[in-house]
C-alpha cells in the first residue's frame, strides 16, 4: 500500500525534507491498511546519486537485531532492509558509522536520521506495531533544487503522537534569526574612601560582563554607552569645585608614548551649581572610530580596537573610566579610576546552509570541495619514505567559504592530500602524523618594521583534532585524501583588528611528522623553521551571526587525542627579554644581552 502527498510550500523549512507517518491515523485515512504495515512514497526531488557510504551502512545495520523492517528503494535496485529491534539504547546507536541516529523508545516512537548530499526518489516503508510513530528527516544540498517540506497534515493524529511529533521534529531555529544579542546584566560599585575607612565617593554602573566581579564590558552601539552614576557625602561635596567623568584609551608600547584615543570628558557637576538631592547621573558613548595622531604624522582613523593584553607581547591596549575630583587651591585632587573592558560584536558573514546544518546537526560536510570551501594554497613536500623511495606529497588546508572563524565555536577545518604513492598518503593522513593549530599574530610598529622578527609575535592557541574523513566524497580526485579537523576557538580570544602601529591576526597552521619520511633537505626554509608547514590566514570574528549552537563533529575514537602543544615553540621567537627602546630580544639572544649589561 502506498499513500501519496504533494509538497505544500507554505510548509518549506530549512531546506529539509520531512516525512511523518502514523499506522492508526493511516488505517482510518484508507480502510484497505493493515494495523502493522504502512509505507509513504515521494516524488522524485533531484537528479543525484547515493553515496557509497549508505549503502555500506545499510549493509552494516542488520546486525542490530529483529523486530521490524525499514527499506529505501533507489533507481529501482533491490531495496535494502534495517531490522530494528522493539528497543534501541542510544548505547548501541553509538556503535554504527556516518552518524545514522536511531531511537526507539518502548516500542511506541522511532526515529531514523540520516544526511546526505543529493537524493533522488526515495521510497520509505515501514513495519512496526499499530502504536508506532515514524519520522524520517532528510538533507539536501542547496546549490541544487530545495527539498520540500512534507507532511500528512491531512491524517489524524492521535493526542498521544502528537506530543511525541512534537519532541521529533528538527530544532526550533531559524538561519535568518537575529544574532544573540548580549544585554546589560552586571551591576559594579566603586568607591573611595577617608583615611578612616568610611566612603565618600561611590560609583556605579552596569555593563555587559558576566558577573559584577568581573571588570566592566561594553561593546558597540547601545551596548557601548557607558552609563552610571556618583554619590558624594554632603561633607565631602561642600569643599569641590568640579566633578568630571571621562573615558580614556592607550596604546601602550614599552619604551615609546602613549597616543590617547578616545578620550571623552564631561563635567556633571561644579560648585555654582545647587548641591544635588539625588546621585549625579552620567552618560558616555563610546565612538565607533578612533581618531590618532601620531608624533610627527596627520591623524588616522581606524575603528575602535578591542581591550588586548598578552604576557608575551610588549604592547597593550587598555580603557580606563575615571571619575576627577577638583577642589579648590592648597587642596588635593582625588581620581577614581577603573578598568573597563571593550570588545566590538563582529558578526560572522552568513554562513551557507549545508555547512551551518552540518555543524549545528553534526551531519557530514558538504561536497565538492571546490564549490562548498575556501582552499589555500598548495604545498609541495618532497622526501623520501624509509631513505629509498623518492616521493611528492601536495597539501592544501580548507575552510568554509568566508575564512571566518567565529570565537567560542566548533570550527571544521580540512587537509587535502594528494600524491601518486598511496603508501605516502597513509602516512600524512594518519592523525598522529599531523600537528594543526590556530595561531595569533601580533604585529607592532610600522608595515618596515615588522620585517624584523624583533616586531612580531606569535603564540599557539591550541592545538585541533584531526581524523580520516568517514564519508570519502564521490567528487573526489583519485590519489587524494580527506582529513577533517576542529578547532576550539577560545572564548577568551579576542577579534581580528588593524589599529596604529598595531595588527591582530590569526592563521591556521599545519606540521606533518611522520614516521619513516625524510624530508628534502635542498628546500628552502625561513630562519628557525625546522621543517615544511602549511599555512591559511582566517579571520576572527566574536560572534557566529547564529543562535544556534554548534556541536563537535569528532568522533568518539578521535576525542581522545593528546592536544599539548609544547613542541610548538621550538620554532617560534615568543618570549625574550624587552628593553628600554621597546626592541624585544628572542630567548636564543639572552645570554648576550647579559654580556652586555
Amino acid at each position: 500500500m502506498a499513500l501519496g502527498f504533494s509538497p505544500d510550500l507554505r510548509e518549506f523549512r530549512n531546506n529539509f525534507l520531512i516525512a511523518d507517518f502514523n499506522p492508526l491515523a493511516a488505517r482510518r485515512f484508507n480502510s484497505s491498511a493493515t494495523s502493522e504495515t504502512g509505507s509513504l512514497e515521494t516524488d522524485p526531488i533531484i537528479d543525484g546519486f547515493l553515496p557509497q557510504s549508505w549503502r555500506y551502512l545499510l549493509s552494516k545495520a542488520p546486525e542490530l537485531g529483529a523486530g521490524g523492517s525499514f527499506s529505501i528503494t533507489v533507481d529501482e535496485e533491490s531495496p535494502t532492509k534495517i531490522e530494528l529491534p522493539p528497543v534501541v539504547e542510544s548505547r548501541v546507536i553509538s556503535k554504527l558509522p556516518y552518524r545514522l541516529s536511531l531511537v526507539l523508545v518502548s516500542g511506541v516512537f522511532g526515529r531514523w536520521m540520516m544526511d546526505s548530499n543529493r537524493l533522488i526518489g526515495i521510497k520509505l516503508s515501514l513495519e512496526a506495531e499499530p502504536a508506532a510513530y515514524f519520522a524520517a528527516y532528510f538533507y539536501s544540498e542547496p546549490v541544487f533544487p530545495p527539498a520540500y517540506f512534507v507532511r500528512m497534515s491531512n491524517l489524524d493524529v492521535p493526542p498521544l503522537f502528537e506530543a511525541v511529533a512534537n519532541e521529533s521534529r528538527l530544532p526550533g531555529y531559524s538561519t535568518t534569526s537575529a544574532p544573540r544579542v548580549p544585554t546589560l546584566q552586571s551591576d559594579h560599585s566603586f568607591s573611595l574612601s577617608s583615611s578612616g575607612g568610611h566612603p565618600w565617593l561611590n560609583l556605579k554602573m552596569r555593563s555587559c560582563a558576566s558577573s559584577s566581579q568581573a571588570l566592566p564590558l561594553f561593546h558597540q552601539g547601545d551596548l557601548g554607552i557607558v552609563r552610571g552614576e556618583i554619590s558624594i557625602s554632603t561633607a565631602e561635596l561642600s569643599k569641590i569645585k568640579t566633578v568630571t567623568i571621562a573615558v580614556l584609551g592607550e596604546r601602550t608600547v614599552v619604551g615609546q608614548d602613549k597616543p590617547k584615543f578616545p578620550r571623552l570628558a564631561k563635567r556633571i557637576w561644579n560648585a555654582n551649581e545647587k548641591q544635588p538631592h539625588t546621585p549625579l547621573k552620567f552618560e558616555l558613548a563610546l565612538p565607533q572610530i578612533a581618531h590618532v595622531v601620531e608624533y610627527g604624522a596627520s591623524r588616522e582613523d581606524y575603528d575602535l580596537p578591542p581591550s588586548f593584553s598578552v604576557k608575551a607581547v610588549p604592547s597593550f591596549l587598555e580603557y580606563r573610566l575615571v571619575v576627577g575630583i577638583k577642589r579648590g587651591r592648597f587642596r588635593l585632587n582625588s581620581q577614581l579610576q577603573t578598568a573597563i573592558v571593550y570588545v566590538p560584536k563582529v558578526f560572522s558573514p552568513a554562513i551557507p546552509e549545508p555547512h551551518l546544518t552540518a555543524l549545528t546537526n553534526g551531519f557530514n560536510l558538504p561536497v565538492p570541495l571546490a564549490s562548498n570551501w575556501k582552499i589555500g594554497e598548495h604545498l609541495q613536500i618532497t622526501g623520501a619514505i624509509f631513505g629509498t623511495r623518492p616521493v611528492l606529497v601536495r597539501a592544501s588546508l580548507a575552510v568554509l567559504p568566508q575564512a571566518t572563524l567565529a570565537i567560542g565555536t566548533f570550527s571544521p577545518v580540512l587537509i587535502i592530500l594528494e600524491s601518486s604513492d598511496s603508501q605516502a598518503l597513509d602516512l600524512f593522513s594518519t592523525p598522529s602524523s599531523i600537528r594543526l593549530r590556530l595561531v595569533e599574530e601580533v604585529y607592532i610598529g610600522t608595515d618596515n618594521d615588522r620585517r624584523s622578527s624583533h616586531n612580531t609575535f606569535t603564540l599557539s592557541l591550541g592545538r585541533a583534532r584531526v581524523w580520516p574523513t568517514t564519508h570519502p566524497p564521490d567528487s573526489l580526485p583519485p590519489n587524494t585524501r580527506l582529513v577533517e579537523g576542529e578547532l576550539v576557538i577560545p572564548r577568551n580570544t579576542r577579534p581580528s583588528f588593524e589599529f596604529a602601529r598595531f595588527e591582530l591576526k590569526y592563521r591556521i597552521q599545519a606540521r606533518f611528522d611522520c614516521p619513516g619520511f625524510a624530508w628534502d633537505e635542498a628546500v628552502s626554509l625561513p630562519s628557525g623553521i625546522t621543517k615544511p608547514r602549511l599555512e591559511m590566514e582566517v579571520k576572527l570574528v566574536s560572534d557566529p551571526g547564529t543562535n544556534v549552537a554548534w556541536k563537535s563533529r569528532v568522533p568518539p575514537a578521535h576525542a581522545g587525542q593528546d592536544l599539548k602543544d609544547e613542541d610548538f615553540y621550538d620554532d617560534q621567537n615568543v618570549t625574550g627579554v624587552l628593553l628600554g627602546a621597546g626592541m624585544f630580544l628572542p630567548r636564543s639572544f639572552k645570554t648576550r644581552l647579559i654580556m652586555l649589561l
